[in-house]
This record gives structure tokens, C-alpha cells and sequence, in this order.
């Protein structure tokens, strides 16, 4: 995509973004490029194609294994171009890898900026209201109109040239509600029906951390960690680590189960085998694809568990004691033998499964 307008932050997020330069017209006659001027380098980006792939493909399942800094869905944009820095040497794939991180870096602070403005109004408002302690249980109610004053005091003169109009044509209450419920701040009606929000300045720093301002923030080193890693929890999470403590003997609870006899029977396999390995990857793999009905596609899969697609498909292989595996498909053990008990055969199964 090329454009000279600013880019969505939407799509800021899944791609990498070049400044193109203008240069001097390469050719005399200055005439716009033919395909045969790219014979040459076609031909070879052919040859590379085929003999490549091999080695490509390895660099790949090796790069999974590898931590290198890059999470989800940044390693997602930059993996191609990584992939072939690696096949052409360590000096190259150090350079890109570092340019990498560079972007990353650069790219955040172009990131979710008008949460970024909003958070430096309720800062503001901290301070008219005379919350100054550090204390957690500390907080404010302010309304959207309030935010909108405090944002047309720091962006009408610098950002819109004191024109109200074109101000009040990107801002209003209705906007700024729909942005802080977004950003999780905890919202209530007063009486008389009108809606305020509330946030504590524990949760205020918080927000700044997850928006790339903790210079902003007032939390130490240790309460940062803390606050990422208790956000970092998700619900699948907490649900995975019950299933496992249930699993070890280490939370007791009665479990009613609605699967079918050689389900049960699956379950209590895992339930023993649990307790004899430590992969929690494993462990999530097997719960997460259990909850998905015993069945789902291995990008859809992976999608679910936040790993790459080639992570999985070495875990699945490596684990045919709990799954079957059938192209870009996996199924649980038992999942599989239902379908085939209910007079399926393998071919069916698949075609089903490719329509």
C-alpha cells in the first residue's frame, strides 16, 4: 500500500512501514519500467525458489525456538524478512533484527495517540482535584465534558489553530465515552442519570505503562512487572491453571463432566500424565483444543494459544500420544475415534472438513 496520507494505526500494527525517496530516473529516455528490464533478477529470485525452500523452511522452525525479543504479532511482520536475513548470514540477521527492534520502538510512540492525550488530561485532572499521594485507593470521577475541556485547552491553539470547528468535528463526549470505556475506566450513573467515570491513580499508571508512557508513571520497577504480568493474565489463563492444579490434585473440586464415555476416559489418561511432565504448553494445547470441541484447524489452533503455527505443529508431532494430525487439521484422540465410530471414514472426515 502506498500512500501519502497518515497511515491507520490499525494497519500501522501489521505492517512495516518505508519512506520512500525520490531518485533519479534510471533510464535516458525516461520511460516507465517493462518486464523485461527485470528478466535478470527474475530469473534468479526463480532459481532461489527452488533451491532455497528446504533450508527456508528450517530457518523457520528453528527462528520459533528462538527468543528474540519480538512478541506476537510483531514477530509475525517481521518473521519473512528475518527468515531470509538468517539463511544469508548472522551478520545480516543481526542487522535486520536490530532494525526491528528500532521500528518497534519508534512505531509505539505513533501508536494509540489519542489515548495518549486523554491519559495526559485525567494527569491533569489528578492535579486539579488534589490527588497528589501515591496511594492505590485514590481516585477521581470526572465526566467526558471534562475531558473535552482539558483537551481543547491543550490542542486548540497548537494542533488546530484555534478553529472551534474543526476542533469540535474530531472531538466530542460521545467520542471521548467511547475511547475510556475502550481503555477499561470503570463508568456509573449519578443521580439525575448522569454518567461519570472513576479511576484510581494505581490504575491511572497502569494505563500509562500499557501505553508506552511509563516516564509519566510514578509505579516502581517492581509494581510495573507486577501490573504487566496481572494484566498479561487472560481468562483462557486462569481456566488453564485450575485445569492443572484440578489436574496435579492441588485444587479440589467436583468435576462434572458432559462428554462422552471415551472423552472421560481421554480426560483421565491426561489427568495421569499430567502429573509426569512439566510442558505447559502441552498442557494448554490439549485444553484449549478440548474446549474447541475436540477438534480446529492448526492456524486457528495456534492462533488460540499466541504461538507460532510451526511451534505447534513440532508439539503436535512430538505429543501423537494425544493427537491426530491430519494436514493443516488436528484432533484429539478421542475426537478422532468418535468420528470414525460413527461410520465415517478418514476420507469423509477430511472432505468435511475441506469444504
Amino acid at each position: 500500500m502506498a500512500t501519502t496520507e497518515k497511515i491507520p494505526e490499525m494497519l500501522l500494527s501489521r505492517a512495516i512501514q518505508i519512506t520512500m525517496r525520490k531518485a533519479p530516473d534510471p533510464n535516458p529516455e525516461r520511460r516507465d519500467p517493462e518486464p523485461e528490464d527485470f528478466e535478470e533478477i527474475r530469473e534468479k529470485l526463480y532459481v532461489s525458489r527452488l533451491t532455497y525452500a528446504p533450508e527456508v523452511y528450517k530457518t523457520s522452525i528453528e527462528l520459533d525456538k528462538e527468543n528474540l525479543g519480538l512478541n506476537g504479532r510483531e514477530y509475525e511482520v517481521w518473521k519473512p524478512i528475518l527468515i531470509i536475513a538468517k539463511v544469508i548470514g548472522e551478520d545480516v540477521f543481526n542487522d535486520v533484527l536490530d532494525l526491528a527492534k528500532k521500528m518497534i520502538e519508534e512505531r509505539k510512540e505513533h501508536l494509540h495517540e489519542e489515548e495518549k492525550l486523554l491519559l495526559h488530561v485525567i494527569g491533569d485532572l489528578f492535579k486539579e482535584k488534589g490527588v497528589t499521594t501515591l496511594e492505590g485507593d485514590k481516585h477521581i470521577e470526572f465526566s467526558a465534558s471534562e475531558v473535552l475541556g482539558g483537551l481543547k485547552e491543550l490542542l486548540l491553539s497548537d494542533e488546530y489553530g484555534d478553529d472551534e470547528k474543526r476542533f469540535y468535528k474530531d472531538w466530542n463526549p460521545q467520542k471521548i465515552g467511547v475511547r475510556l470505556t475502550r481503555m477499561g475506566i470503570k463508568k456509573y450513573r449519578k443521580g439525575g442519570g448522569k454518567r461519570v467515570y472513576s479511576i484510581t491513580y494505581d490504575e491511572y499508571n497502569r494505563l500509562l505503562i500499557r501505553y508506552n508512557m511509563s516516564h509519566l508513571s510514578h509505579m516502581s520497577q517492581e509494581q510495573e512487572e507486577a501490573s504487566t504480568s496481572q494484566e498479561g493474565t487472560t481468562k483462557i489463563e486462569k481456566k488453564i491453571t485450575n485445569f492443572v492444579e484440578e489436574a496435579k490434585g492441588e485444587k479440589k473440586g467436583e468435576v462434572v463432566s458432559d462428554k462422552c464415555d471415551m472423552c472421560d476416559k481421554f480426560s483421565e489418561k491426561i489427568d495421569t500424565d499430567i502429573q509426569q511432565h512439566q510442558d505447559p504448553l502441552l498442557t494448554k494445547a490439549i485444553y484449549v483444543l478440548q474446549e474447541m470441541g475436540g477438534e480446529a484447524g492448526i492456524p486457528v489452533l495456534a492462533n488460540k494459544l499466541r504461538v507460532p503455527e510451526g511451534k505447534l505443529r513440532l508439539l503436535l508431532q512430538d505429543h501423537l500420544e494425544y493427537f491426530v494430525v491430519k494436514g493443516d487439521f488436528v484432533y484429539t484422540k478421542a475426537r478422532w475415534e468418535a468420528l470414525k465410530t460413527n461410520g465415517n471414514g478418514e476420507e469423509d472426515i477430511l472432505g468435511e472438513r475441506s469444504l
